[in-house]
């Protein structure tokens, strides 16, 4: 949202950690976890990122995806924290609302998840009889 605010181009590591368990610490706070081969996957298989870049775009943007070898690499090269939260009290507020609420599932996930819930509506109306 800060980006958007202040004109810049956006690009998005294609990297979404599914194993983010912090245990080594460093000093008094655990050590940032960050994306790689073992405990990340492309953002793309989670989100519909196709959708978030084009809202982002409204904003008169340009953004793309950081491919995801590209993100593991640079972050296993160059780890740099990101602090979520501070960054969103520090955007406008109606930017960051609007970029949280265009988060959305991909569409593999979304197939997922019908496709869980029709089959347990299936076993539950076969039951029912």
């Amino acid at each position: 949202a800060g980006a958007i605010s202040a004109g810049r181009d956006i690009r998005i590591p294609n990297a979404f950690i599914i194993n983010g368990v912090q245990n080594e610490k460093q000093g008094p706070v655990l050590k940032d976890v960050f994306a790689t081969h073992d405990n990340a996957v492309p953002l793309s298989q989670i989100m519909d990122t196709d959708y978030l870049i084009q809202v982002i775009q409204t904003y008169g943007v340009n953004a793309e995806l950081e491919p995801f070898e590209e993100a593991v690499a640079r972050l296993a090269a160059n780890p740099e924290p990101c602090n979520l939260m501070s960054a969103l009290k520090s955007a406008d507020s109606k930017v960051a609302q609007k970029l949280l609420n265009s988060l959305r599932p991909s569409p593999s996930i979304t197939n997922l998840v019908k496709t869980s819930i029709g089959n347990l509506l299936e076993r539950v109306d076969s039951t029912s009889h």
